[in-house]
């Protein structure tokens, strides 16, 4: 039996699917996908592009539909604060700012600075609050310590990342709301300060964005920070790898709608 294409063209890009569906066949379908969704991608109406057979079909029409939330080419600024999750001897939270810009839809760059403030854990104060004894065996005199733990308290950052947000979609939320989402993920690198020094850090994360206003979105960040390190135990010192992880809630505005 023969196929025919059914549509119903409103503009020049869509009788172009159209005529492209009904005389390539495979390629022809394949070509006017390509054509539709660059169609949508720059602010065309949906295209429904069926292929049916001649009689009964249960195959529904393909919608390619419009995003909602575009940011190609548009400046983000964003405010952002969250906290460290794996400081051992202290509370450490940040804050900060972010400015990006997405080159494709997916695809983008984002320069991010980081501000660091902490206070001694229940844990270091439990620890200097035990007192002892070290007895010198030159002269016999003794005098009293106290434990204190060698570890690195981070305090600012300049770091820069490529975003990659292949994940587009959108969630009815119990028929109150729908929220437009998109799932990404970011890698790069940057200078961290430290208390024990400046530092080459390298970072990893993946959030996701919940879009509103067509302007603005809410994210949130789960980042590894990885650096180096220099601990000392009983006088020696020792080099290591850290992972700070940290998980911050930020606020975003993109410019030029």
């Amino acid at each position: 039996m023969k196929s025919s294409s059914v549509c119903r063209p409103q503009g020049w890009k869509q009788r172009l699917v159209c005529g492209l569906a009904a005389g390539g066949g495979a390629v022809g379908a394949f070509a006017a996908c390509f054509v539709a969704s660059t169609a949508n991608a720059q602010g065309g109406k949906p295209v429904v592009v069926a292929a049916v057979e001649d009689g009964p079909s249960e195959k529904p029409p393909m919608v390619l539909q419009n995003r909602y939330f575009l940011k190609r080419m548009r400046p983000e600024v964003n405010l952002y604060g969250g906290q460290v999750l794996n400081e051992p001897y202290s509370q450490t939270w940040m804050y900060g700012a972010r400015a990006g810009l997405f080159l494709t839809e997916a695809v983008g760059v984002e320069y991010t600075f980081e501000k660091y403030a902490s206070k001694d854990s229940a844990d270091l104060t439990a620890l200097r609050s035990i007192e002892y004894e070290v007895k010198d065996e030159k002269t016999g005199k003794a005098t009293t310590t106290h434990t204190e733990p060698s570890f690195t308290r981070l305090k600012m950052g300049h770091v820069a990342t490529l975003t990659f947000a292949p994940v587009y979609g959108k969630v009815n939320l119990l028929d109150w709301v729908i929220l437009y989402s998109d799932i990404y993920a970011n890698v790069g690198a940057g200078a961290l300060s430290t208390s024990d020094g400046s530092k080459v850090v390298g970072v990893l994360g993946v959030g996701q964005r919940f879009y509103f206003a067509k302007s603005y979105s809410f994210r949130v960040d789960a980042v590894d920070h990885v650096f180096s390190e220099t601990r000392e135990n009983r006088g020696v010192k020792k080099k290591n790898v850290r992972n700070a992880w940290t998980v911050g809630l930020g606020f975003s505005a993109f410019l030029w709608e």
